[in-house]
């Protein structure tokens, strides 16, 4: 080989590299700059809730001395999603009901003067309906506990295993000694370590999960890691063998400390309404 053939082949060898490097980079920027605009487009949709963005990352689901269905607990993987910032409230749920004229199947309605409390007395149904209209869907158990615990493993609540927080009643249940002898507004309570409100106490929220009490014992492997857990594809529940339900978490205003852990698994038919049970949407990164 020349001289002059091997001086090209080598800056032919520079460019192929520059142009490699390059590409990855501009591959990299497009994902940042692609998450950061449906950041500030979540942000930008009040009519539908604020968003809030959840990094990829683990944690390990679940309790040690939780109830038989919370065990046993086991790492899991989650991929990055949006998450809204309250329960939807009722001015946010009312607008499928202008928009569309939506019939709820759960009893809900409209009451003036409590636009910023959650939603309640909706069904699952109603739940999947307004998620999609709003172009999201209600989280997974994993999805949902992983977000609620604010980025605080292994405790009972998102500030700790009290359920006091700084001395005070950090959350919405049963009786009044946290100002609210029943539903609260949204955000009455500090957020947790993601900036999420409420998600011990006040409303509980349906997930996308049906309910089965043996599903960790069954899918976990033990402390096996899991990415994404989908949920079972049957339900059961002992205390009501022909009902298939779905998962309620985080339990409400008329519930015990106990109920508003971070793993207690609820659950509810599908097609029932409670005044104790909201939800909140996710919204897939793009």
């Amino acid at each position: 080989m020349t001289p002059a053939a091997r001086t090209s082949l080598i800056f032919c060898c520079i460019a192929f590299s520059f142009i490699g490097l390059t590409t990855v980079w501009v591959g990299r920027e497009a994902v940042r700059v692609r998450r950061e605009r449906d950041a500030r487009r979540a942000a930008s949709l009040p009519g539908t809730g604020e968003m809030v963005w959840i990094k990829p990352g683990g944690f390990t689901m679940g309790s040690i001395d939780g109830a038989d269905d919370e065990r046993p607990i086991h790492d899991v993987k989650i991929r990055g999603f949006f998450i809204d910032r309250t329960e939807v409230t009722n001015e946010e749920f009312a607008r499928i009901i202008a928009t569309t004229g939506y019939v709820p199947t759960g009893g809900w309605k409209s009451e003036a003067g409590r636009e910023k409390f959650p939603a309640v007395n909706v069904t699952w149904a109603d739940a999947g309906a307004y998620a999609r209209w709003a172009g999201k869907r209600l989280p997974t158990e994993a999805e949902w506990e992983y977000a609620a615990r604010g980025g605080v493993d292994r405790l009972r609540f998102p500030w700790g295993n009290e359920p006091l927080r700084e001395g005070r009643r950090a959350m919405n249940i049963a009786g009044d000694a946290d100002g609210f002898p029943t539903l609260a507004p949204v955000a009455a309570f500090p957020p947790n370590g993601y900036g999420l409100f409420d998600t011990s106490g006040n409303a509980a929220e349906w997930c996308a999960d049906w309910y089965l009490p043996e599903y960790y014992r069954a899918t976990s492997g033990g402390k096996a890691s899991r990415t994404d857990p989908p949920g079972p594809a049957r339900s059961y529940d002992p205390a009501e063998p022909g009902v298939w339900k779905r998962v309620t978490r985080g339990g409400s205003w008329e519930s015990s400390e106990g109920e508003a852990r971070a793993s207690t698994r609820g659950k509810l038919g599908p097609d029932a309404a409670s005044p104790g049970v909201g939800f909140r949407c996710v919204r897939d990164a793009r």
